[in-house]
């Protein structure tokens, strides 16, 4: 595989994907905080409740949001600009899933596509 010359608005926009993926990676990391933190508190609510409540709780919640939403990123990331259909299919359905997300999903999802078909444009045929 040969690497080729881009200009380097293809690769401020490519950047700017990595950045908006980056960003609702953190942003879902802290509903999962806040959620996580929610529920523990409302476990341990109880006047027989443990600190063990409140750590299963958080648990519960933050772990089934935020490991997915970080290894997401990841892949959404080492997906982006890629010559693979598969890898362009997984960021297009990533944003696909981002757009509901309004305004903060439907933003970002605008700038990773900007960023995936400025790239593909830049493909040579």
């Amino acid at each position: 595989m040969s690497e080729f010359e881009f200009d380097e608005g293809v690769i401020k926009a490519v950047t700017a994907a990595h950045v908006a993926v980056n960003v609702v990676s953190y942003f879902f990391i802290f509903i999962a905080l806040f959620a996580g933190l929610m529920l523990g508190i409302f476990n341990a609510a109880e006047d027989v409740s443990e600190p063990l409540d409140f750590a299963l709780g958080f648990a519960a919640i933050f772990s089934l949001i935020a490991i997915p939403a970080w290894i997401s990123g990841k892949v959404i990331k080492a997906c982006i600009a890629q010559p693979e259909v598969w890898k362009q299919a997984l960021v297009w359905f990533y944003c696909l899933l981002l757009l509901p997300v309004f305004p903060m999903g439907t933003g970002a999802a605008a700038v990773v596509l900007y960023g995936q078909v400025k790239w593909m444009k830049g493909q040579p045929s």
